[in-house]
C-alpha cells in the first residue's frame, strides 16, 4: 500500500486519483506521519437487472379488450338528465333595499 503526505496530495490530487484507479490499490493519506484519510477504489457493483418487461408474462387478459364493458342501457341510468323536470328553472332575484342605517354584522376578528 502506497502512503502519501498530505500536503503532496493536495498538490497532485488528480494525479493520485486517476493512479488509484487504474491500479485498483489504495492510498493512504497521513498528516504528520499518520495516517488520516484512506483513497480506496471502488467496489465493483453488482450487475444490474433490465427492469424494462420484469413484469412479462405475469398478466392474464379475461375478457375482450374492445368490447363495451356492459350494454348501452346501462350507460343511460348514468346520465344526469340536464336540468330536474319537477322544479322550475331558477328566476333572477331582485335586491332588496337596506333600511337606512342598517348594516350588515360586522364580521367577527380574529
Amino acid at each position: 500500500m502506497e502512503t502519501i503526505a498530505v500536503s503532496e496530495f493536495k498538490a497532485t490530487c488528480a494525479a493520485v486519483v486517476e493512479k488509484v484507479r487504474k491500479t485498483k490499490q489504495p492510498v493512504t493519506i497521513t498528516r504528520f506521519g499518520q495516517p488520516v484519510a484512506q483513497l480506496v477504489p471502488p467496489t465493483d457493483p453488482a450487475p444490474r437487472r433490465n427492469w424494462l418487461g420484469c413484469m412479462a408474462g405475469t398478466a392474464t387478459i379475461l375478457d375482450d379488450l374492445i368490447e363495451p364493458v356492459g350494454s348501452e342501457e346501462d350507460w343511460e341510468a348514468t346520465r344526469i338528465p340536464p336540468f330536474p323536470a319537477h322544479r322550475p328553472a331558477p328566476t333572477a332575484r331582485s335586491a332588496k333595499p337596506r333600511a337606512k342605517g342598517s348594516r350588515r354584522p360586522a364580521a367577527a376578528k380574529s
